[in-house]
C-alpha cells in the first residue's frame, strides 16, 4: 500500500488530490517522496504528516522531549550531513541507532547512516520544525525547515558528505 492509499483509507486525502500527487511524483521521479509532494502542495500539514508517517511505517513518532540535550555519537556522521539529511541520532539502543527523520521513506539516508554506524537504524518519524530546532539547539545548523516543511536530503547532495572530512 502506498502512503497516498493509506491516507484515503483514513479519510485525510480524497481521489482528486491522490491523483495529483502521483502525477506530481511521476513528473519529479524519485527525487521527492510522497510525503514531501503532500506537505509542499499544502494538503497535510507537517504534524499530520509526522503522525501519518508514524501510524503508516509502524514506527514512532519523535516528540520534543525525545530530542537529546548533547549530540548522540553517531560513528561517522558528520554535522554537515546529518543537518543537510534532516535527520538526527535521538539514542544508541541495543537492537540500533534510533534516528527522528523528517522523511522516514528515505531509504538512501538510512541506508547511509546504517554504514557510517556499523548498525541497525531505527527510524522515527519527526515533525520537520521540531527537528529543525533541535538540528539548530545540538549543531548550529537546520534553523529552519525548508519550504514546505518535510525536507530529505538529495543524495547526490549527501553522498559526498556522510562521513567527516579532516
Amino acid at each position: 500500500m502506498q502512503l497516498v492509499d493509506f491516507l484515503m483509507a483514513h479519510g485525510r486525502l480524497d481521489a482528486v488530490q491522490r491523483d495529483r500527487v502521483l502525477a506530481v511524483r511521476r513528473e519529479r521521479g524519485d527525487s521527492e517522496s510522497e510525503s514531501v509532494i503532500l506537505t509542499r502542495l499544502g494538503m497535510v500539514g507537517e504534524r499530520d504528516m509526522a503522525q501519518c508517517l508514524a501510524e503508516f511505517l509502524d514506527i514512532p513518532l519523535a516528540r520534543r522531549d525525545d530530542y537529546p540535550l548533547a549530540p548522540v555519537p553517531a560513528g561517522e556522521l558528520s554535522a554537515d550531513f546529518i543537518a543537510r539529511a534532516q535527520v538526527l541520532p535521538l539514542r544508541d539502543m541495543p537492537d540500533g541507532l534510533a534516528l527522528a527523520m523528517a522523511d522516514p521513506n528515505d531509504d538512501y539516508t538510512v541506508k547511509a547512516v546504517r554504514l557510517a554506524v556499523g548498525k541497525p537504524v531505527l527510524p522515527w518519524a519527526a515533525v520537520p520544525s521540531e527537528l529543525a530546532g533541535a538540528l539548530e539547539r545540538l549543531y548550529g545548523r537546520g534553523a529552519a525547515a525548508p519550504a514546505g516543511g518535510v525536507a530529505a536530503a538529495s543524495p547526490a547532495k549527501s553522498r559526498s558528505s556522510v562521513t567527516s572530512i579532516g
